[in-house]
């Protein structure tokens, strides 16, 4: 997959709202197939066919990007995951990280603001969490190295860290 009109996308929210809304946008922003059945939610083996699934910010959202991070469950927890709501605030944002998503969108979008965030997202993904108490893509944007003269012990081994992840970030491996 090269090229944004080779994506397929799943869209899991009320066909006659959001859902309608979010399908055309796609449509415009050239995702060759979208996929907008609320059904997908409940059965994510349908999703096997979606290159990103772009949901709604609310409790089923939430619990869709649960259930597909899900290691048992799913059958592709590395889904690339954006999640679209009209009133989103702080804690949303933050909820929607912790469960594993890898962007929000705040309506009213443009289709050049989701083609740009679906490029971003699919074509320039990030690295991969694996801990106890997360499982997703990394929440840091932006892996930089502090511009300031370091004072900390360690800090030759945390920049040697840093380093080996950045070449591992460019060269597409996935932590």
């Amino acid at each position: 997959m090269s090229d944004i009109n080779d994506i397929h996308g799943g869209i899991i929210a009320d066909p006659a709202g959001l859902g309608r809304v979010l399908g055309d946008l796609l449509r415009f922003t050239g995702v060759s197939k979208t996929i907008c059945p609320a059904s997908l939610a409940a059965d994510p083996y349908r999703l096997s066919q979606c290159d990103i699934v772009i949901a709604g910010l609310d409790a089923d959202g939430l619990d869709m990007v649960s259930a597909l991070r899900s290691k048992t469950k799913s059958p592709n927890p590395f889904f690339p995951i954006v999640l679209v709501g009209a009133d989103v605030r702080l804690a949303d944002l933050q909820a929607a990280i912790h469960f594993g998503a890898h962007d929000v969108l705040a309506l009213p979008l443009s289709a050049e603001q989701i083609r740009a965030r679906i490029v971003r997202t699919v074509f320039a993904g990030r690295p991969w969490i694996d801990v106890d108490s997360y499982f997703g893509p990394c929440r840091r944007r932006v892996l930089r190295a502090w511009p300031h003269r370091e004072r900390r012990a360690n800090a030759e081994a945390e920049r040697a860290a840093l380093e080996a992840v950045e070449r591992r970030v460019e060269e597409g491996v996935w932590l």
